[in-house]
């Protein structure tokens, strides 16, 4: 493995162990990859692309994202990644509090810093 690859590689701590991530950030579906789309351009989606993409698409939301707008995807959605650009900000963890409470979202909830 060269240096590059090692700066190029991320790896998640999970309840077994470290694991490689096979989820990247991107503005557009990628068939060959878990794509992390921000919110708007989740919702931009036709729900064909959606639908049939299901199991590969995740949305990441920004602290001022409404939760309320992702409610209806929330089945459908493996993975919601929450950002915390400042330390300080805690509307995504309210969020994260009210996916699980509330909506009881059952898929993975991760914790982004963008």
């Amino acid at each position: 493995m060269t240096a590059s690859d090692t700066e190029t590689a991320v790896r998640l701590w999970t309840v077994d162990g470290f694991r490689d991530d096979p989820w990247i950030s991107a503005e557009t579906v990628d068939l060959d990859h878990f794509v992390i789309l921000p919110l708007s351009a989740y919702l931009s989606l036709d729900d064909e692309t959606r639908s049939s993409n299901a199991a590969r698409i995740g949305v990441e939301l920004q602290p001022a994202d409404e939760l309320e707008s992702l409610v209806p995807y929330l089945p459908q959605l493996p993975l919601i990644a929450l950002a915390f650009p400042v330390f300080s900000d805690g509307r995504s963890f309210s969020k994260a509090e009210l996916l699980r409470s509330r909506h009881r979202y059952g898929g993975t909830v991760r914790a982004t810093r963008e």
